[in-house]
């Protein structure tokens, strides 16, 4: 089995099987920023570089309850209700399941970012430009690929069900309200800035800004983005237990 036929006999299967979950993640990822977004614009109406700040890290916010979550969630399932057990005795190989968990995350982010981005055009605060289009595909690859690599970490290395659930929901919501998604990084005490610069929702976050502005990507988020993004996925790649 190639591994493209892997990632989608795996994603069927989350579909037929795990159908209601996805669509709550997915409807709680627009829900939840789209809640905070609205705060923004009764906040800030009048000031459209403030409202485009406010509107990218609602949808940072909106990545981690998607992306992070699902992905943290999915393989914390699998692992302690039996799910994996039943897939390594099959034909899908380590790196099928693995690839299919993060184009789980990054199918998440493109459809999150891509509507956020046509709604928030069609309101007159995003401009929809050639530049910010590749913006917004980069960002959702890029974003996708970093967040879903953090959510497979926790859940590979979380000891028990229970912990690795509270885990995800942690990093789904405090890592992504903890990092400087709406206010600049100097505002937190210096002892947090390392944590800070370690987390990829503050690296998403200038990706996200420049796509809503219609700019060119900005490449030293998208590089520590992308480091991040190797990081993570070689570190949850490394700790995930598979036997053929």
């Amino acid at each position: 089995m190639s591994p493209a036929a892997e990632v989608g006999h795996l994603l069927h299967l989350y579909w037929v099987q795990e159908r209601r979950t996805l669509q709550f993640m997915i409807v709680n990822s627009f829900l939840v920023p789209g809640t905070i977004a609205y705060l923004g614009w009764m906040l800030v109406p009048d000031d459209p570089v403030a409202l485009r700040h406010w509107m990218a890290g609602s949808i940072a916010f909106g990545l981690g309850m998607g992306g992070l979550a699902q992905v943290g969630f999915g393989i914390l399932n699998d692992r302690f209700l039996g799910r994996l057990d039943l897939i390594r005795t099959s034909p899908i190989s380590k790196r099928g399941y693995y690839a299919a968990q993060i184009t789980l995350a990054v199918g998440v982010a493109l459809l999150l970012i891509s509507v956020s981005l046509l709604l928030l055009a069609l309101l007159g605060v995003a401009r929809l430009t050639p530049a910010g289009v590749t913006s917004a595909l980069l960002t959702a690859v890029c974003a996708g690929t970093s967040i879903g690599g953090l959510g497979a970490v926790i859940a590979f290395r979380a000891r028990d069900f229970d912990l690795g659930n509270t885990l995800v929901a942690i990093s789904a919501l405090g890592l992504a309200a903890g990092s400087p998604v709406f206010y600049d990084i100097d505002a937190l005490p210096r002892l947090l800035h390392p944590l800070a610069w370690a987390s990829p929702f503050t690296h998403i976050a200038p990706l996200l800004r420049a796509t809503l502005a219609g700019a060119e990507v900005p490449i030293a988020p998208l590089a520590a983005t992308l480091l991040l993004a190797v990081v993570l996925n070689a570190a949850s790649y490394r700790y995930s237990r598979w036997s053929t």
